[in-house]
């Protein structure tokens, strides 16, 4: 009987139970700190993706935006001489583009030229489609697990055609969309 009186074992009892607890707690923290690490990971290599096709739409429209020629012309309505502009611009790489003008203002159209009558005003529908090419900064190729792709769609406007030449070209984003 004297020995159940004893509490010379409840210490080790105790003493197992609080490194049971403090295991517990620190194989929990190790596992969320593992999470968090690959978490962070994986959003930096989607950003990267996200970086680079949005780049590469930015490319498309700079290039869009520097290869727009604007050109005085000379037309006869009503036998009367005016004069109006020829805007020349590049399609090749964009996936569509929409030349929008009030059709009391449009001259003529052709594959990649529009003619309007001065103080027009001329809006270009943009889409560009680009995906991810799997090139880093330094044109080594790496592999993703999936495509990134986005669609953008963008309005060109150009405002204040006039003979002094002091037009007014701006852009603005309708969307910018991410899908696979």
């Amino acid at each position: 009987m004297k020995k159940l009186k004893d509490n010379s074992g409840s210490t080790m009892v105790l003493a197992i139970f609080i490194m049971a607890i403090v295991t517990i707690i620190t194989i929990s923290f190790l596992i969320q700190s593992g999470n968090q690490v690959k978490s962070t990971l994986k959003l930096e290599e989607s950003l990267k993706k996200k970086y680079q096709v949005e780049g590469q739409i930015e490319e498309e429209l700079a290039k869009f935006l520097s290869n727009i020629k604007i050109n005085t012309i000379k037309y006869d309505i009503n036998k009367t001489e005016k004069i109006g502009y020829k805007i020349e611009y590049n399609k090749d790489s964009l996936t569509y583009i929409n030349p929008v003008v009030k059709e009391s203002d449009k001259i003529d159209k052709g594959d990649n030229y529009i003619s309007v009558k001065e103080n027009s005003n001329l809006d270009f529908e943009l889409t560009i489609v680009k995906a991810n090419e799997n090139i880093d900064s330094n044109g080594k190729e790496f592999k993703y697990d999936d495509s990134y792709k986005i669609k953008s769609e963008i309005i060109v406007k150009i405002r204040g055609l006039n003979q002094f030449k002091n037009y007014n070209i701006t852009y603005d984003i309708n969307s910018w969309n991410k899908f696979n």
